[in-house]
């Protein structure tokens, strides 16, 4: 019986392991998603994959249902700030952290496709059309962003919780602080991979990407 208290409790913590705190994480995250999508097609039917107000639905209800799953896991079960993950709006620091990485981001693969086209490796056959059927190029543009925002906002909040339980979970004594580092972005690529239902490369894009914005 004290075995399998030790598999789920911590003693001198108080608290779950940080394995049973990002299972119950993801339960949430992704079962109130399902359930606000089901139920969000119930009452407006069904929608196209290529709708714009796919986007629109979609988008909010993947960074609430984020937001709140890392704050009640924080709060009750992690037993922490919702700051404590890294979101800090009223600190300079993370501004500039912000802006280099928004500026990373949109340099690179603007350089990227300028360097491929220049290599003639990258050819554009089309210019000011979208993927919207029957959608103004600007609205397309627009709905484009706030989903990429979306997405920017929940990815990363569900990894900095991630990183931050398998870091604590993580064997330092053994692997030290860096390779406990190294262990936690390694495992929330993992987590992010399969939830993504990438194939293996992706999972080192995931890596690169969670290893640049979260250390």
């Amino acid at each position: 019986m004290s075995f399998i208290k030790t598999a789920f409790w911590n003693e001198d913590e108080g608290r779950l392991r940080a394995g049973w705190r990002l299972v119950i994480q993801l339960i949430i995250n992704i079962g109130l998603f399902v359930l606000i999508l089901r139920l969000t097609r119930s009452c407006a039917g069904p929608l196209e994959s290529q709708s714009p107000w796919r986007t629109v639905i979609l988008a909010p209800i993947i960074v609430g249902v984020t937001l709140f799953s890392v704050w009640f896991a924080g709060r009750y079960l992690d037993r922490r700030y919702f700051s404590d993950f890294g979101l800090h709006l009223n600190s300079s620091a993370w501004w500039s952290d912000f802006g280099f990485g928004l500026a990373l981001g949109t340099a690179l693969p603007i350089g990227l496709a300028v360097v491929g086209a220049a290599a003639g490796l990258v050819t554009f056959d089309s210019a000011f059309t979208s993927g919207f059927p029957d959608t103004p190029f600007v609205l397309s543009v627009l709905l484009s962003a706030c989903l990429y925002l979306c997405i920017g906002v929940f990815e990363e909040i569900a990894r900095a919780y991630h990183i931050r339980n398998l870091l604590e979970g993580s064997n330092a004594r053994w692997l030290g602080l860096r390779g406990a580092a190294v262990a936690a972005v390694l495992g929330a690529s993992i987590i992010s991979v399969l939830m993504h239902s990438g194939n293996i490369a992706f999972i080192f894009f995931v890596l690169v990407s969670a290893t640049v914005n979260g250390l």
